[in-house]
């Protein structure tokens, strides 16, 4: 009885406190920056909402009321609160960067004990706990590397600061229309995580308008298709029902139609960043059985020039060829690994000839392995048609990047003849071995899906998907940079 009213107490406590955050927070959100208003309001939210993370932690891990959702929004909130009030302090020039590491650190143990406990306790996957723990994963590993550049972040203090607490900010409404309940069915996770979205990237992309990237981590990330991810895996399991003898295993083969967003900076060339819509073409092969998912995916796109700006602009070529292999964790969860190759050509065009000589190309050919985890359940129609969803996410850990300093395309002994022929004798060879072999610090490579795919009968399907990518390589000094926002139709055949 006594523990019954001390849970009752803490779970009021945490209710009330909430409250406060979410008041003060949008006080703080809708105030001038740098008024007392916005102060004081900003430092109401952080404390109530941390006090109020601490009781939801507590209540969420007694025997009666184990909670992984609100354990897994807890530790997601309140590790972007806490970060988010430090980068304040990031302006300060003595500020050491010491106990920002083992903040980081201690999330990325956090997220890996939130992916393995259930997997080892209850021998299947929590998709809400896991998915938090993954992109927390991610987060954390991301703030870690970027410390090793502290004058880059000084300069970015602002923009992470907006970034991690407005993130807090909404993890924390989120989980408050979820409870309650507010809007119908999934609207309560896809409705706060978008709207957000937007406020947070229009609020970095207003701090300096000048800038057309960002080092900050949720630009990075690109911060509403992150959050759609998170809604639409954690969601998934409401409006999907899981049944897999429905889905007709076997090999597949198909195309791939689409348009993609493209925009491009190659700093050999040009401090300008490159944005058009293009057409995008592929094909796709592999396999899928009942514990097992082989996966191929060939892409094709040219990119002509930015109409924008007849002066000076680039045409490129991308190439990416994809091979996914995973395994069955839980019913509809799949966890993995994949390599990929990225070949990226750049044409530099310009009204004056005389600027690029020797038949001017950039090129980055990288060759990239890491993990890739993958949720797909699914239902089935009134007429009995399988209806398939997936979110994947995919980012490698180690790459083999081709990517000279200058944007000639050969080594020095090769500029004699003034002319680039790719084929020529002897040419392969030295390319390969000009190569590095780098890590997050020099690569990243963040490739976001969301789709749904409908089964015509046992033979034919066809699909529909959101495709993200945010490609960064610098092998030398000049860093490429690669953002690419798809929308890709794809019919398939089964066999």
């Amino acid at each position: 009885m006594y523990f019954t009213e001390v849970l009752k107490t803490l779970i009021l406590i945490h209710a009330a406190l909430g409250g406060v955050a979410l008041l003060s927070g949008s006080i703080a959100i809708f105030t001038k920056k740098g008024s007392k208003a916005h102060i004081y309001g900003g430092r109401l939210f952080y404390y109530s909402l941390g006090i109020s993370i601490v009781f939801s932690l507590v209540v969420a891990v007694m025997p009666d009321h184990y909670n992984p959702f609100l354990f897994s929004v807890g530790i997601f909130s309140g590790y972007f609160i806490i970060i988010g009030k430090r980068a304040i302090r990031y302006k300060n020039h003595l500020h050491t960067f010491t106990i920002d590491k083992y903040i980081h650190m201690t999330m990325l143990a956090c997220c890996i004990a939130m992916i393995i406990i259930p997997i080892w306790v209850s021998k299947s996957f929590h998709i809400v706990a896991g998915v938090f723990g993954f992109v927390g994963l991610l987060f954390a590993l991301k703030n870690l590397l970027e410390l090793k550049n502290p004058h880059q972040i000084r300069k970015d203090w602002l923009k992470i600061h907006i970034g991690h607490i407005s993130g807090g900010y909404i993890a924390a409404v989120s989980a408050f229309f979820v409870v309650n309940g507010f809007l119908p069915g999934v609207f309560n996770w896809f409705l706060p995580g978008i709207i957000g979205g937007v406020f947070i990237s229009y609020s970095i992309r207003k701090v300096d308008s000048y800038k057309k990237s960002v080092p900050a981590i949720v630009q990075t990330f690109k911060i509403i298709p992150f959050v759609i991810f998170i809604s639409f895996s954690t969601c998934s399991n409401v409006f999907c029902q899981s049944d897999a003898s429905q889905i007709p295993y076997g090999k597949e083969v198909g195309l791939r139609i689409g348009i993609t967003k493209t925009n491009i900076q190659d700093q050999r060339l040009s401090a300008k960043s490159f944005t058009n819509w293009s057409p995008k073409y592929g094909v796709v092969f592999g396999s899928k059985k009942e514990n097992s998912w082989s996966h191929n995916i060939i892409d094709f796109t040219y990119v002509t020039g930015h109409k924008k700006d007849p002066y000076f602009t680039i045409n490129s070529i991308i190439i990416s060829a994809t091979y996914s292999y995973q395994r069955k964790v839980s019913e509809g969860f799949w966890m993995g690994g994949f390599t990929k190759h990225h070949t990226i050509l750049n044409f530099p065009k310009s009204v004056y000839g005389s600027i690029f000589t020797n038949n001017a190309i950039s090129y980055t050919i990288s060759q990239s392995i890491g993990p890739k985890i993958s949720y797909a359940p699914t239902s089935l129609t009134a007429e009995n048609k399988t209806i398939s969803g997936l979110s994947s996410l995919q980012f490698p850990i180690l790459a083999y990047l081709i990517q000279p300093i200058y944007g000639h395309p050969y080594p020095e002994q090769y500029l004699r003849e003034g002319t680039f022929c790719p084929t020529r004798s002897g040419m392969a060879w030295p390319m390969v071995k000009s190569g590095k072999l780098v890590s997050l610090a020099r690569y990243k490579s963040i490739q976001l899906e969301l789709g749904i795919f409908y089964y015509i009968s046992d033979r034919f399907k066809i699909g529909v998907a959101y495709e993200g990518e945010l490609f960064y390589a610098n092998a030398n000094g000049k860093s490429v940079k690669l953002n690419t926002n798809d929308i890709v139709v794809s019919p398939g055949y089964l066999y």
